[in-house]
């Protein structure tokens, strides 16, 4: 995971499952900027509930996965 940030543990998600970064900016609205490992500008609640519920990722979970790192 990188860095052990939320980002990370998305992004890392991502290119598990294959989910391509430009899609998933066109289909959430979300700039593709952000959802890059290394992104200057942070998730607002609104952009990284939007991108679990695209995923299908429940937040908590990557809260309990980010506690265990």
């Amino acid at each position: 995971m990188k860095n052990g940030s939320v980002l990370g543990w998305l992004t890392d998600y991502m290119e598990k499952h294959a989910i391509s970064i430009t899609q998933t900016a066109q289909e959430t609205g979300i700039p593709d900027e952000k959802l890059r490992a290394g992104a200057k500008e942070k998730l607002t609640a609104e952009e990284f509930l939007e991108l679990c519920a695209y995923l299908k990722v429940r937040p908590e979970e990557i809260r309990e996965e980010l506690k265990q790192c």
